[in-house]
């Protein structure tokens, strides 16, 4: 029976993919779970619909990531952060959080590892083919007196 995929699928296929199952397997498992729904003629063109217009957010969202990106290449965002008297901050500042800062995916991020003391650090930042670096200049939150 050959039926159109809903949902991702484990070990079967991926969302919008026209598969060729057993009829037990498509009644009692797809269907049940609306995972898949009949591969009807009517199904197959509006399949089609939902490919085209799944294709066109894809390319849409990733030339507004690349956007996004372009817009911090070589710019400097400047943090303020507690930090002892030799420049450690007390608290670290990672990928997860220079996402949410910098409001990009933090997978995004190549960081090695969190930074932990103040001054100016090159991040690159990374996404396909999209390769940028930005400056994050941390400085003392409490200015030594």
């Amino acid at each position: 029976m050959k039926v159109i995929l809903i949902q991702d699928v484990k070990n079967l296929g991926q969302r919008y993919a026209l598969k060729d199952v057993s009829s037990g397997y498509a009644r009692n498992f797809l269907f049940v779970h609306k995972l898949a729904e009949p591969a009807t003629p009517r199904a197959l063109k509006e399949n089609e619909l939902r490919v085209k217009n799944h294709k066109f957010g894809k390319e849409k969202e990733k030339i507004n990531i690349k956007k996004r990106l372009e817009e911090l290449d070589n710019k400097t965002i400047e943090i303020k952060r507690r930090a002892n008297e030799q420049g450690t901050l007390f608290d670290s500042l990672d990928a997860r959080e220079l996402g949410d800062l910098l409001k990009i995916n933090p997978d995004w991020i190549n960081l090695e590892h969190p930074i932990k003391h103040i001054g100016t650090h090159v991040v690159e930042l990374l996404h396909d083919d999209i390769k940028t670096n930005t400056n994050i200049d941390i400085q003392n939150l409490v200015p030594e007196s």
